[in-house]
């Protein structure tokens, strides 16, 4: 990396790197106007985008101010993802120990338990 003029701040950072499977930039936004966006969304199984949605913005808080978070709760109020039938019993916030987020609601279905964050994390 060093050869490419690439500066490194933090050690860290190049083990995250070697870790990625996917790195997604997008020069027009993200990198010059600080603003992630939210392009495409990939359900499982029976599940449609509208279920992954409403999971991932129930696992997300607008109050951390993390871009992740705020790119899914911006695809969610413009596709009117409906969240409010859902009470917050506990909320951790993202962290980079340990990759994820987690929330825990009550609502029409009972407890309900989302988690967002690294594939080898969830």
């Amino acid at each position: 990396m060093a050869k490419r003029g690439v500066l490194v701040t933090r050690l860290s950072a190049i083990e995250e790197a070697a870790s990625m499977d996917v790195l997604a930039s997008d020069k027009t936004g993200t990198l010059t106007q600080n603003l992630l966006t939210l392009a495409r969304l990939q359900p499982v199984g029976s599940y449609n985008e509208t279920d992954l949605l409403q999971w991932a913005a129930l696992a997300s808080d607008d109050a951390t101010q993390d871009p992740i978070d705020l790119a899914i709760l911006q695809l969610a109020r413009e596709r009117k993802v409906e969240t409010a039938d859902w009470v917050r019993q506990g909320f951790e916030p993202f962290d980079p120990a340990n990759k994820r987020s987690e929330a825990v609601y009550a609502g029409p279905l009972g407890a309900l338990r989302v988690i967002k964050g690294a594939p080898s994390a969830v």
